[in-house]
Protein backbone atom coordinates (compact mmCIF):
# COMPACT_ATOMS: atom_id res chain seq x y z
CA UNK A 1 0.00 0.00 0.00
CA UNK A 2 2.85 2.13 0.39
CA UNK A 3 2.49 3.39 -3.39
CA UNK A 4 -0.41 4.65 -3.46
CA UNK A 5 -0.56 8.57 -4.73
CA UNK A 6 -0.47 10.65 -1.27
CA UNK A 7 0.91 13.92 -1.74
CA UNK A 8 3.53 13.24 1.02
CA UNK A 9 6.48 11.84 -0.16
CA UNK A 10 6.96 9.18 -2.60
CA UNK A 11 7.47 5.10 -2.00
CA UNK A 12 9.75 5.35 1.16
CA UNK A 13 8.53 7.56 3.10
CA UNK A 14 11.19 9.58 5.39
CA UNK A 15 11.25 11.32 8.05
CA UNK A 16 11.34 14.58 6.31
CA UNK A 17 8.42 13.34 3.73
CA UNK A 18 6.17 13.04 6.82
CA UNK A 19 7.35 16.38 7.88
CA UNK A 20 4.31 19.07 8.51
CA UNK A 21 3.28 20.87 4.92
CA UNK A 22 5.25 24.15 6.68
CA UNK A 23 8.30 22.43 7.86
CA UNK A 24 11.02 24.40 7.10
CA UNK A 25 14.02 22.00 6.53
CA UNK A 26 17.65 22.28 6.94
CA UNK A 27 20.49 21.74 4.45
CA UNK A 28 21.64 18.83 6.35
CA UNK A 29 17.90 17.52 5.45
CA UNK A 30 17.97 18.38 2.25
CA UNK A 31 21.54 16.58 1.67
CA UNK A 32 20.16 13.46 3.69
CA UNK A 33 17.39 13.02 1.29
CA UNK A 34 19.61 13.09 -1.82
CA UNK A 35 21.71 10.73 -0.22
CA UNK A 36 18.87 8.52 0.66
CA UNK A 37 17.10 8.49 -2.41
CA UNK A 38 16.29 5.58 -4.29
CA UNK A 39 15.82 4.45 -8.05
CA UNK A 40 17.37 7.95 -9.07
CA UNK A 41 14.03 9.69 -7.99
CA UNK A 42 14.09 12.15 -5.13
CA UNK A 43 11.15 13.84 -3.53
CA UNK A 44 10.91 17.69 -2.35
CA UNK A 45 8.77 18.79 -0.69
CA UNK A 46 6.67 22.17 -2.21
CA UNK A 47 8.64 25.50 -1.08
CA UNK A 48 10.62 27.70 -2.39
CA UNK A 49 13.67 26.96 0.17
CA UNK A 50 14.28 23.25 -0.31
CA UNK A 51 14.28 23.26 -4.17
CA UNK A 52 16.32 26.64 -3.71
CA UNK A 53 19.00 23.81 -1.77
CA UNK A 54 18.71 21.19 -4.32
CA UNK A 55 19.72 23.48 -6.66
CA UNK A 56 22.74 24.75 -4.72
CA UNK A 57 23.84 21.48 -4.00
CA UNK A 58 23.04 19.68 -7.55
CA UNK A 59 26.16 19.60 -9.09
CA UNK A 60 27.84 17.31 -6.05
CA UNK A 61 25.11 14.96 -6.78
CA UNK A 62 26.67 11.59 -8.78
CA UNK A 63 23.98 10.32 -10.84
CA UNK A 64 21.60 11.95 -12.78
CA UNK A 65 17.78 12.15 -10.56
CA UNK A 66 14.29 13.06 -11.24
CA UNK A 67 12.88 15.47 -9.13
CA UNK A 68 8.80 15.31 -7.32
CA UNK A 69 7.82 17.83 -5.91
CA UNK A 70 4.44 17.95 -3.89
CA UNK A 71 2.93 18.65 -0.29
CA UNK A 72 2.46 22.65 -0.79
CA UNK A 73 0.32 25.14 -2.62
CA UNK A 74 2.79 26.70 -4.31
CA UNK A 75 2.88 26.62 -8.68
CA UNK A 76 6.22 26.04 -10.57
CA UNK A 77 5.68 30.24 -11.45
CA UNK A 78 6.53 30.94 -7.76
CA UNK A 79 10.10 29.63 -7.72
CA UNK A 80 12.82 31.57 -8.41
CA UNK A 81 13.49 31.59 -12.09
CA UNK A 82 16.96 31.20 -11.48
CA UNK A 83 16.51 28.11 -9.10
CA UNK A 84 14.73 26.77 -12.14
CA UNK A 85 17.54 27.44 -15.24
CA UNK A 86 20.00 26.12 -12.65
CA UNK A 87 17.96 22.72 -12.82
CA UNK A 88 16.98 22.47 -15.93
CA UNK A 89 20.55 23.29 -17.15
CA UNK A 90 21.92 20.78 -15.01
CA UNK A 91 22.82 17.08 -16.68
CA UNK A 92 22.05 15.90 -13.31
CA UNK A 93 18.43 16.57 -13.17
CA UNK A 94 16.73 14.34 -16.27
CA UNK A 95 12.82 15.38 -14.86
CA UNK A 96 11.23 17.52 -12.29
CA UNK A 97 7.89 17.08 -12.05
CA UNK A 98 5.47 19.59 -9.57
CA UNK A 99 2.46 19.71 -8.10
CA UNK A 100 0.47 22.69 -9.42
CA UNK A 101 1.70 22.92 -12.40
CA UNK A 102 1.32 25.88 -14.22
CA UNK A 103 3.63 27.09 -17.61
CA UNK A 104 3.28 31.00 -16.55
CA UNK A 105 7.18 31.09 -17.83
CA UNK A 106 8.32 29.95 -21.13
CA UNK A 107 11.17 28.12 -19.65
CA UNK A 108 8.16 26.24 -17.35
CA UNK A 109 7.45 24.84 -20.56
CA UNK A 110 10.82 23.21 -21.20
CA UNK A 111 10.35 19.41 -21.83
CA UNK A 112 12.24 18.60 -18.72
CA UNK A 113 9.66 20.12 -16.79
CA UNK A 114 5.84 17.83 -16.35
CA UNK A 115 2.88 18.01 -14.06
CA UNK A 116 2.32 15.56 -10.63
CA UNK A 117 -0.99 14.80 -9.28
CA UNK A 118 -1.41 16.04 -5.32
CA UNK A 119 -3.51 12.78 -4.63
CA UNK A 120 -4.83 11.86 -1.70
CA UNK A 121 -4.62 13.52 2.33
CA UNK A 122 -3.92 10.72 3.97
CA UNK A 123 -2.51 12.37 6.89
CA UNK A 124 -4.92 15.58 8.34
CA UNK A 125 -5.46 14.62 11.65
CA UNK A 126 -9.57 15.65 11.35
CA UNK A 127 -9.93 13.91 8.06
CA UNK A 128 -8.46 10.86 8.86
CA UNK A 129 -10.18 7.19 8.98
CA UNK A 130 -8.92 4.59 11.48
CA UNK A 131 -5.36 3.79 13.02
CA UNK A 132 -4.18 3.20 9.28
CA UNK A 133 -3.54 6.07 6.73
CA UNK A 134 -4.38 3.89 3.99
CA UNK A 135 -8.31 3.18 5.32
CA UNK A 136 -9.24 6.66 3.40
CA UNK A 137 -8.28 4.48 0.29
CA UNK A 138 -9.77 1.55 1.09
CA UNK A 139 -12.79 3.30 2.04
CA UNK A 140 -13.31 4.99 -1.13
CA UNK A 141 -12.71 1.85 -2.90
CA UNK A 142 -16.00 0.66 -1.56
CA UNK A 143 -17.62 3.73 -2.82
CA UNK A 144 -16.75 2.55 -6.30
CA UNK A 145 -18.75 -0.83 -5.70
CA UNK A 146 -21.88 1.21 -4.97
CA UNK A 147 -24.23 2.24 -7.98
CA UNK A 148 -24.52 6.04 -8.08
CA UNK A 149 -28.33 6.57 -7.86
CA UNK A 150 -28.57 10.30 -7.49
CA UNK A 151 -28.14 12.18 -11.10
CA UNK A 152 -26.97 15.44 -9.72
CA UNK A 153 -23.77 17.63 -8.85
CA UNK A 154 -22.52 17.59 -5.40
CA UNK A 155 -21.15 21.16 -4.35
CA UNK A 156 -19.14 20.47 -0.45
CA UNK A 157 -16.97 23.56 -0.15
CA UNK A 158 -19.26 26.16 0.50
CA UNK A 159 -17.91 25.60 4.06
CA UNK A 160 -14.43 26.19 2.52
CA UNK A 161 -14.61 28.97 -0.08
CA UNK A 162 -10.64 29.61 -0.51
CA UNK A 163 -10.55 30.81 -4.13
CA UNK A 164 -12.66 33.13 -6.54
CA UNK A 165 -13.19 29.67 -8.70
CA UNK A 166 -15.14 28.05 -5.86
CA UNK A 167 -17.39 31.72 -5.02
CA UNK A 168 -17.55 32.18 -8.70
CA UNK A 169 -19.20 28.51 -8.44
CA UNK A 170 -21.42 28.52 -5.56
CA UNK A 171 -22.73 31.79 -7.16
CA UNK A 172 -23.92 30.04 -10.53
CA UNK A 173 -24.81 27.18 -8.95
CA UNK A 174 -27.40 28.53 -6.54
CA UNK A 175 -30.71 28.75 -8.23
CA UNK A 176 -29.64 25.31 -10.13
CA UNK A 177 -31.79 22.63 -9.33
CA UNK A 178 -29.30 19.39 -10.80
CA UNK A 179 -27.35 21.08 -8.07
CA UNK A 180 -26.95 20.13 -4.51
CA UNK A 181 -25.01 22.24 -2.79
CA UNK A 182 -23.80 21.36 1.07
CA UNK A 183 -23.74 24.37 3.61
CA UNK A 184 -21.92 22.49 6.30
CA UNK A 185 -18.80 21.33 6.72
CA UNK A 186 -19.52 17.03 7.25
CA UNK A 187 -17.34 14.31 9.27
CA UNK A 188 -15.24 12.49 6.72
CA UNK A 189 -17.27 9.50 6.57
CA UNK A 190 -20.43 11.40 6.02
CA UNK A 191 -19.29 12.92 3.18
CA UNK A 192 -18.50 9.72 1.54
CA UNK A 193 -21.36 8.64 2.38
CA UNK A 194 -22.73 10.98 -0.32
CA UNK A 195 -19.77 10.66 -3.09
CA UNK A 196 -21.12 7.17 -2.62
CA UNK A 197 -24.47 8.07 -4.35
CA UNK A 198 -23.88 11.08 -6.16
CA UNK A 199 -22.61 11.16 -9.65
CA UNK A 200 -21.03 14.08 -10.35
CA UNK A 201 -18.87 16.13 -7.65
CA UNK A 202 -17.99 19.57 -8.49
CA UNK A 203 -14.22 20.25 -7.36
CA UNK A 204 -12.34 24.10 -7.98
CA UNK A 205 -8.93 25.51 -7.12
CA UNK A 206 -8.43 26.26 -3.71
CA UNK A 207 -5.41 27.13 -1.75
CA UNK A 208 -3.40 25.77 -4.96
CA UNK A 209 -4.23 24.85 -7.85
CA UNK A 210 -4.85 20.71 -7.59
CA UNK A 211 -7.28 20.10 -4.86
CA UNK A 212 -7.41 16.51 -3.56
CA UNK A 213 -11.13 16.79 -3.77
CA UNK A 214 -10.72 15.65 -7.40
CA UNK A 215 -9.08 11.98 -6.37
CA UNK A 216 -11.44 11.82 -3.67
CA UNK A 217 -14.20 11.61 -6.29
CA UNK A 218 -12.04 10.17 -9.14
CA UNK A 219 -11.41 7.02 -6.61
CA UNK A 220 -14.56 6.94 -5.75
CA UNK A 221 -16.23 6.32 -9.00
CA UNK A 222 -17.80 9.66 -9.79
CA UNK A 223 -17.28 11.96 -12.53
CA UNK A 224 -15.62 15.64 -11.49
CA UNK A 225 -17.39 18.76 -12.90
CA UNK A 226 -14.59 21.83 -12.54
CA UNK A 227 -13.37 25.04 -14.43
CA UNK A 228 -11.08 25.48 -17.04
CA UNK A 229 -7.55 24.47 -15.79
CA UNK A 230 -3.58 24.45 -16.63
CA UNK A 231 -3.65 20.99 -15.20
CA UNK A 232 -6.48 20.23 -18.08
CA UNK A 233 -3.98 17.64 -19.76
CA UNK A 234 -3.81 15.62 -16.18
CA UNK A 235 -7.70 16.10 -15.24
CA UNK A 236 -8.08 14.42 -18.29
CA UNK A 237 -6.73 11.21 -17.98
CA UNK A 238 -9.66 11.01 -15.26
CA UNK A 239 -13.56 11.11 -15.49
CA UNK A 240 -13.46 15.38 -15.85
CA UNK A 241 -16.17 17.44 -17.63
CA UNK A 242 -15.38 21.47 -18.09
CA UNK A 243 -18.05 23.98 -17.56
CA UNK A 244 -18.23 27.10 -18.19
CA UNK A 245 -21.35 28.15 -16.45
CA UNK A 246 -23.04 26.10 -14.17
CA UNK A 247 -26.29 27.65 -13.79
CA UNK A 248 -26.90 26.27 -17.30
CA UNK A 249 -26.04 22.95 -16.28
CA UNK A 250 -29.48 20.79 -17.34
CA UNK A 251 -30.33 17.09 -16.37
CA UNK A 252 -29.88 16.27 -19.96
CA UNK A 253 -26.34 17.54 -19.79
CA UNK A 254 -26.04 15.22 -16.90
CA UNK A 255 -26.79 12.07 -18.72
CA UNK A 256 -24.34 13.23 -21.87
CA UNK A 257 -21.33 13.87 -19.09
CA UNK A 258 -22.11 10.52 -17.19
CA UNK A 259 -22.21 8.43 -20.93
CA UNK A 260 -19.05 10.43 -22.35
CA UNK A 261 -16.86 9.65 -19.37
CA UNK A 262 -18.26 5.68 -18.66
CA UNK A 263 -14.46 4.48 -19.79
CA UNK A 264 -12.63 6.90 -17.62
CA UNK A 265 -14.23 5.87 -14.37
CA UNK A 266 -13.39 2.22 -15.10
CA UNK A 267 -11.52 0.63 -12.12
CA UNK A 268 -8.99 -0.35 -14.83
CA UNK A 269 -8.17 3.08 -16.19
CA UNK A 270 -8.27 4.50 -12.61
CA UNK A 271 -6.69 2.57 -10.39
CA UNK A 272 -2.94 2.50 -11.88
CA UNK A 273 -3.07 6.57 -11.88
CA UNK A 274 -2.95 6.11 -7.92
CA UNK A 275 0.30 4.97 -8.17
CA UNK A 276 3.56 7.32 -7.84
CA UNK A 277 5.18 5.07 -10.65
CA UNK A 278 2.53 5.99 -13.23
CA UNK A 279 2.98 10.01 -13.14
CA UNK A 280 6.99 9.86 -12.32
CA UNK A 281 7.61 7.25 -15.51
CA UNK A 282 5.35 9.71 -17.96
Amino acid sequence: MNNILWSKGLEDKSEYQLAHTAHQSSMYEIIRELNNCKNHIIWIRNNAVDLDAIALLIDKVENPKKIVITDGDMSPGDYKIKTIKNLVDSDKITKMYFQNYNPIDPLLEDSKISYFPIGLDLHTEETKIGNNPYCKYELLLKMRNIPKTINKALIDFKATPRSDFRLSILKEAQNNNNITILNERMKICELYKYYSKYKFIVCAEGGGLDTHRHYEAWLAGCCVLTHLTPLENMYDEFATIYIDDFSTITEEDLDEYWDATADKRTTENVIPKFKYSYWYNK
